[in-house]
Order: structure tokens, then C-alpha cells, then sequence
């Protein structure tokens, strides 16, 4: 019997983040398999259009309803503008003595009364049973809570694209005793009357629940739904050939954001092409690095390396072509997400590429290296990939490691088993 679930995602398509792409995939597939998918979502208040529109527009099975943002857009979108700057500083003064204990930098703040009548009013129409809570943000999963007074029966899963307690987003690194205890406890009434808490990794969902108290022995129960590649994406790329042998050329690329937490990693490995430059220009005269990031400035740490590293915007989806046409794909971990399989990382393990890990070791630098997909090193071991470029043929690359587990045809079903 196909289910029918609402999704509730702050930043789902059209707005452009990364936040509303595991949301979007999750609507686009339940579809598919024939479930009946409503999405309530925030006004975009960004230019830009999602890549993954494409995915939830004008499809069968998927409905959309759309809120006002009722959030200060200065808090999202750094304000340029003299007026703006004065916004954000009134903001600012009532955010610090309005709602000192909270956190301000949660973007469902003032959702709390559209949101809860727009829910209810979808639920009832539609005998909607299940519902999924995006989060970050997560003052909307408190809010949630309230809709099983009226609706005992319905089934409420938390999504964690990130973690809530000791998160170094959304104002959660910075926040103080108090505002830390508040947060706790808010996670702890959702922990208590959730289903289910749902994460692309056990290591996220076992650190949120350091912070669940003693004397909540039952809540919500923990199930890992890892990230996942979309087939449609990325088949179109995987027998892509690059030429650079021909032209002797060594070619790294990274596609996505630089964390923060990867600023030493860069200056590492900035210092490791100083090295190289003076001790094997050969070597270094044929490196091209490219990295397409929002975080461009970070060109700086490079000033003296513009010949071989190169930084642009990010291209969407035509990041798998430029990786496709590469040697070797960079990943950047810091500490915080060590453990993570990231969404880029899955995505770019399909095109059969090694990978270069370039941060603080952990569960993926384990996985990469154990599973020989490539190799791994941090701030103080970078030097050692000078053997890697200098003799690539002493990487043993397992081109036949299965990935398939890691496709959202595969992935969803664990979403699905979930679902009333």
C-alpha cells in the first residue's frame, strides 16, 4: 500500500542550498515508487534557482505549499546596503534582549503559527500520517510536536542533515551556557515524542545522543538513512575519459563548499607547493588544481600559485564533467565531519576517480584508504603526497567497489520502511 507523507524543509527547492537537496531526493524518489509526497516550504529569498527543481517541479505525486520566510533575510544574506546593515542591528538588539536564551540564528524562529495551520490543514485534507522534519534549522521540529495533540497517531521523524547540539553552523558554535542548555533541553522534548530520528550517519545520530538526558529512556529511535547518489544525475558521466595523459598534465579537482575547520588543511597543502615548486618544478609545472566553491577568496592562500590552482564558482551538476576529466578528486574534512560520507563524496565515488582526503583523519580517510579508493592526509602528512604524483602507479584503485547501496533507488526503501 503506497504512504503518504509530509515533508517540512525550510530551504527546499527553489531555494539553492545544499540543505534542500536530501529533502528534495527523498520527495522525488518516495514519488516515484508511487507514495503521495506534500512539502511545505519557506519562500526562497535567494536570486538563484535550486539544481534540484527540476526534481520536485510539475512531478506526479508531489505537492507543494509555499510560506513566507518570516524570518529577517539580513541574517541569511549579509546586508551590503547602509539600510540593511541598520536592519540587522536592530535585529540584532531584539533578538539579544527579546530572546536572549535562544538561539537567533535558527531560520524558523517565527514560523511557529503559519506553519502549525498550514500542517494541520494538510494533514486533515489528506489523512497524512507521517511527517518529516528537514533540520537544520530545528526550532520547527519543537513546533511539530504540538500537531500530535491533535493527531495521536501521527508518525514524526527528524531528519538531521547536520547535528543540532555542537553543530559549528547556524550560530550553534557561538552560542552561550544558557542559550547551550536551552537547546539541549528543546532537543530533549523532541527527542522524547519523535519516532524516529533519522541521519546519513550513525556517528551524527550516536554524538546527539550523548546529549539526551538520563532519565529519557524511551524517544525516538535512531536510524541511519545514509546520503545518496541520483542515477539520473550522474550516469551520463561515468564513462567519461579524460585526455590529460596526452598532455602530461596531473589534474585535482574539488567541487563544493570549504568548511570551516579546512583553513589549516589549505594552508597545508598551500606550503606543500611552495616545497614541491623549489624541489621539483617539473612535477609542479604539471599539476592543475581546480576547485569550483562559493568560497573563491580563499584563492588568497594561493597568491603565489596562480599558474597551477585555479578557483571559480560552483557549476552544478557540471561539477561530475570537470571531475570526470580529472586524475584524482579532492575532499576537504575537518574535524567536525571527519566521519561524514558526504553527498559529494558519494556522488563523486560513481565516477571511478581516486580520491585525495585532505584534512583531519576519520572514518572516511579509513573507508577510502581501506577500501583502496585513493589516499589520505592531514596537515602534517601532507608531504607524502608528493610519492602519489610522482608515481601514481603505486595506487592500487579498486574500480570495482560497489557503490549501488549508496543509490536513492536503494536509500529510499529504508525511508519508506519507516512510513505508516
Amino acid at each position: 500500500m503506497n504512504k503518504k507523507l509530509l515533508i517540512v524543509c525550510f530551504f527546499f527547492p527553489p531555494s539553492p542550498g545544499i540543505g534542500g537537496r536530501r529533502s528534495a531526493k527523498f520527495a522525488k524518489y518516495l514519488a516515484k515508487l508511487g507514495n503521495e509526497v506534500h512539502v511545505i516550504r519557506a519562500k526562497s529569498p535567494f536570486e538563484a534557482i535550486s539544481p534540484w527543481q527540476k526534481d520536485v517541479s510539475n512531478i506526479t505525486g508531489i505537492y507543494q505549499y509555499e510560506l513566507p520566510i518570516a524570518y529577517p533575510v539580513e541574517f541569511i544574506i549579509p546586508p551590503k546596503t547602509i539600510v540593511g546593515k541598520i536592519k540587522y542591528r536592530l535585529y540584532d538588539y531584539y533578538f539579544n534582549i527579546f530572546h536572549a536564551a535562544k538561539n537567533k540564528y535558527d531560520y524558523s524562529f517565527f514560523w511557529k503559527k503559519k506553519y502549525l495551520k498550514q500542517a494541520e490543514e494538510i494533514i486533515e485534507k489528506y489523512a497524512i500520517k507521517n511527517i518529516l522534519i528537514s533540520g537544520p534549522p530545528f526550532y520547527y521540529a519543537h513546533e511539530t510536536l504540538k500537531l500530535k495533540d491533535r493527531f495521536p497517531d501521527l508518525n514524526i521523524i527528524v531528519d538531521f542533515r547536520d547535528p543540532w547540539i555542537g553543530s559549528p553552523y547556524y550560530g550553534m558554535s557561538s552560542l552561550k551556557e544558557k542559550q547551550q542548555a536551552f537547546e539541549i533541553n528543546v532537543f530533549n522534548d523532541v527527542f522524547k515524542k519523535a519516532d524516529y530520528f533519522t541521519a546519513p550517519n550513525t556517528f551524527l545520530l550516536n554524538k546527539q545522543k550523548e546529549f539526551v538526558y538520563k532519565q529519557n529512556t524511551s524517544g525516538a529511535k535512531l536510524v541511519e538513512i545514509p546520503h545518496a547518489y541520483d542515477i539520473d544525475e550522474v550516469n551520463s558521466f561515468i564513462d567519461q575519459k579524460n585526455n590529460n595523459s596526452q598532455a602530461k598534465k596531473i589534474v585535482l579537482t574539488y567541487g563544493g563548499q570549504l568548511y570551516p575547520g579546512t583553513k589549516e588543511t589549505i594552508m597545508a597543502l598551500a606550503a606543500f607547493l611552495d616545497l614541491l615548486k623549489k624541489e621539483n618544478n617539473e612535477l609542479y609545472s604539471r599539476l592543475e588544481i581546480n576547485f569550483y566553491t562559493p568560497e573563491t577568496h580563499q584563492v588568497d592562500f594561493f597568491k603565489t600559485h596562480q599558474s597551477i590552482v585555479n578557483f571559480s564558482k560552483p557549476v552544478g551538476n557540471e561539477i561530475m564533467a570537470k571531475i570526470a576529466a580529472s586524475d584524482y578528486c579532492l575532499i576537504f574534512l575537518a574535524e567536525h565531519n571527519k566521519d561524514f560520507k558526504t553527498t559529494k563524496f558519494l556522488e563523486y565515488s560513481v565516477l571511478r576517480k581516486p580520491f585525495i582526503v585532505l584534512g583531519d583523519k576519520g572514518y572516511v580517510a579509513q573507508f577510502v584508504e581501506e577500501n583502496k579508493l585513493g589516499k589520505a592526509y592531514d596537515k602534517n602528512s601532507i608531504s607524502a603526497l608528493r610519492s602519489l604524483l610522482e608515481d601514481p602507479g603505486d595506487l592500487i584503485f579498486n574500480k570495482e567497489f560497489n557503490v549501488s547501496e549508496y543509490s536513492f533507488e536503494n536509500v529510499i526503501l529504508k525511508l519508506q520502511a519507516l512510513l505508516k
